[in-house]
């Protein structure tokens, strides 16, 4: 399982999402509120990611259907192609080689 750091900063995250096609809706956001909402097509999956741009907690939907498909907390999509490239685009990896090496000092 790959490890994280924390979460992307806010103008990255928005613009990864952009770049990989999601319409990104910040009317919340600049409203004063901590999320942030991206809607289309994330790897043929139609979805609706809520990401909370403070503490990094996301949400994922259907978007036809609206049902509640994942979350930051959802280990057992860790497999998932969709899944891991979202993580990926949402947070910063964790050098995990880099605390190895300082154990083995």
């Amino acid at each position: 399982m790959k490890k994280y750091k924390g979460n992307k900063k806010y103008d990255d995250v928005c613009k990864l999402m952009n770049d990989k096609g999601m319409q990104v809706d910040t009317t919340e956001f600049d409203k004063g509120g901590d999320f942030v909402n991206f809607k289309g097509v994330w790897h043929i999956l139609p979805l609706t990611i809520v990401f909370n741009t403070f503490n990094g907690q996301f949400t994922v939907f259907n978007g036809i259907t609206g049902k509640r498909l994942a979350n930051h907390l959802s280990t057992d999509l860790d497999g998932e192609k969709w899944y891991s490239d979202l993580m990926d685009t949402l947070y910063e990896t964790l050098d995990t080689n880099y605390y190895q090496d300082k154990i083995s000092v």
